[in-house]
């Protein structure tokens, strides 16, 4: 009994199907730019949805929610991961300037018992031209669940009394390994030049962690 439950586990980590990502955006505190106008763009699988943008602030508000449909294995979903990056609006050109970006890879939030999240800190890391010596430039508070067509999902449970807001209680973490200490890192570069054999335009993108971030071409 037990080798043919192992069986059908196995058959549908690898059959495709419907899954439903879903992340709701509520809001973000002690971000390192003042007074400014700010929006986050969630993204997932190559599909990008945004926040309309909080004006004047440095502790927006945005209570909104996305949802991506994916078709895939549970084999391939667990590969993937949805990135929130928080931008500053720009008003003049269409060219908004990235403060801070956080990867969650879906594998973490399909192993939780209801397959997500509820009311939890990601933190904003630098990047790009954001880059300073701080570890972090703010936090965002979400949900974030992954239903399957396949599967049935259990209700949340919410916990009375629970002061969501205090950030260092319930902040989203790495899972520790249990013969390890959890630690920071922090993967820095530079790129002076390269040398091509073919005369074109040329831009490099690297990807770490889930992240990417491109030169100008």
């Amino acid at each position: 009994m037990e080798n043919l439950l192992e069986e059908n586990a196995q058959c549908l980590q690898n059959n495709k199907q419907d899954f439903l990502v879903s992340a709701a955006v509520y809001k973000a505190r002690h971000l390192q730019e003042f007074n400014c106008d700010t929006f986050v763009m969630v993204s997932c699988d190559g599909k990008y949805k945004r926040t309309r943008i909080a004006y004047r602030t440095d502790n927006p508000y945005f209570n909104e929610y996305f949802s991506f449909s994916l078709h895939c294995s549970e084999r391939k979903l667990r590969r993937k991961g949805l990135l929130f990056a928080l931008y500053r609006s720009s008003v003049c050109t269409s060219m908004h300037s990235c403060i801070g970006e956080c990867h969650v890879d879906l594998n973490t939030v399909w192993e939780q018992r209801n397959h997500g999240f509820f009311k939890k800190w990601v933190t904003f890391e630098p990047t790009g031209r954001a880059l300073s010596n701080e570890l972090h430039c703010g936090y965002l508070l979400v949900d974030l669940s992954i239903a399957s067509a396949v599967g049935i999902p259990s209700p949340i449970v919410v916990a009375h009394g629970e002061d969501y807001d205090t950030i260092a209680r319930n902040r989203l973490l790495p899972a520790p390994d249990a013969n390890e200490e959890p630690q920071r890192v922090r993967c820095c570069f530079n790129i002076f030049r390269g040398e091509f054999v073919h005369s074109a335009e040329y831009a490099v993108r690297v990807s770490y962690g889930g992240s990417k971030v491109k030169t100008n071409v």
